[in-house]
C-alpha cells in the first residue's frame, strides 16, 4: 500500500496521515468509504419501476396531501403504474396486509416506499359508497412494504387472463360491492378477487399452497376462512353479521 507523503519536514503531513489511515481501515473492513450497494433495490427497480402493473384484489391504497387518510380502492381488473421504489432508512410502521382492517401497522427496519399513479378508475371510498375522487392527491399515492416478497405478492406484471375475467365478469360490472360465489375457485383466482389474505404469512408461493385462507372479522364473530382442497375453494365460514 502506497506510504503518505512527507511534508518540509519530512514528515508526513496531518492530513495525508489522515488518508492514509482511513485507507487503512477500508482495506481491512473489505470496502471503499462507499455505501453498500441495495441489489434488493436495484433489482426491483429494474423490474417495476416505469410498468404497468395489476393489483392483486384490485388494491387499497390512502390519498395523501389535502385529501390524506381517505381510501381509495380500483377493481383487479384496472392497472397502475409504479413510478418509484426507494429505500426508507430506519424503522417505519407498515401494515403487513395492506387491505386488512385489523391487522395493525407493524415497526419494520429500512422497508420499501412505492409511489404508484391509479387509473381514472380508481374510486374513493366513502359513507356514501365508491365516488369519483376530486382531488389529484388520490392520483398518486405511495404504500409501504416490508420487503421485496411483500411488494411482489401484491402487484403482477400481467393482468388477468381471459378465464379470470371471464368467472368474474358480474362482478367486474357491479363493482366492489357484489360478491361472486367462491366455492371452485382456484388459490389464483381468489387471490384476483380477494387480494392478500391476513393469514397465512409468507411469499407469494407459500400462499399458492396453503390449505386455509384467513381474512380477521371484527372481534367476536368470528373470521373470514376459505379451505382448499387440490387448489379448489371447498368450504368457507363467513363471520357473524350480530353481536
Amino acid at each position: 500500500m502506497a506510504q503518505p507523503k512527507g511534508g518540509r519536514s519530512g514528515l508526513p503531513a496531518l492530513a495525508d496521515w489522515g488518508m492514509f489511515i482511513f485507507m487503512v481501515l477500508a482495506s481491512l473492513l473489505g470496502g471503499s468509504g462507499q455505501p453498500a450497494p441495495d441489489a434488493e433495490l436495484s433489482a426491483l427497480r429494474a423490474k417495476y419501476v416505469g410498468k404497468t402493473v395489476w393489483v392483486y384484489g384490485g388494491g387499497d391504497f390512502v390519498c395523501s396531501g389535502k385529501a390524506a387518510g381517505a381510501g381509495i380502492q380500483g377493481m383487479f381488473d384496472q392497472p397502475v403504474k409504479i413510478l418509484d421504489i426507494e429505500r426508507l432508512k430506519g424503522t417505519f410502521p407498515v401494515k403487513p396486509v395492506k387491505g386488512s382492517g385489523v391487522l395493525p401497522a407493524q415497526p419494520v427496519k429500512n422497508p420499501l416506499r412505492v409511489r404508484v399513479r391509479l387509473s381514472d378508475q380508481f374510486r374513493v371510498t366513502s359513507w356514501r359508497g365508491y365516488v369519483k375522487p376530486k382531488s389529484s392527491d388520490c392520483r398518486e399515492v405511495t404504500e409501504t412494504y416490508v420487503n421485496q416478497a411483500d411488494l411482489e405478492k401484491n402487484f403482477s406484471l400481467t393482468p388477468p387472463n381471459a378465464n379470470i375475467r371471464q368467472i368474474f365478469a358480474e362482478y367486474l360490472k357491479n363493482g366492489p360491492l357484489s360478491a361472486p360465489n367462491s366455492l371452485g375457485l382456484t388459490h389464483e383466482q381468489l387471490l384476483w378477487w380477494r387480494g392478500i389474505p391476513d393469514e397465512p404469512r409468507g411469499d407469494l408461493n407459500t400462499l399458492m399452497k396453503a390449505q386455509q385462507w384467513l381474512w380477521l372479522g371484527p372481534p367476536g364473530r368470528g373470521d373470514n376462512v376459505f379451505y382448499f382442497q387440490n387448489d379448489r375453494v371447498v368450504k368457507v365460514n363467513v363471520p357473524s353479521m350480530g353481536p
